[in-house]
């Protein structure tokens, strides 16, 4: 079995209101019903260029063996 590690990176996040005080210090919002329904938007939202980097692949049978 071979695992391919697969990095997916935006232009924008959509954490992007909340990330920038919760790295100053502040506590994190709660995360409700309706909180966690609102952030499925992200998966339509236009975040901008999406940059996909494959890394090399990794042998299970390899790192089992070592």
């Amino acid at each position: 079995m071979v695992f391919v590690p697969v990095t997916l990176n935006y232009d924008r996040i959509h954490e992007g209101e909340t990330f920038p005080l919760e790295l100053l210090g502040e506590a994190a919002p709660k995360n409700q019903l309706i909180t966690t329904l609102k952030k499925f938007t992200f998966l339509v939202a236009n975040l901008g260029k999406v940059n996909i980097k494959y890394g090399s692949p990794l042998s299970l049978k390899q790192y089992l063996s070592s």
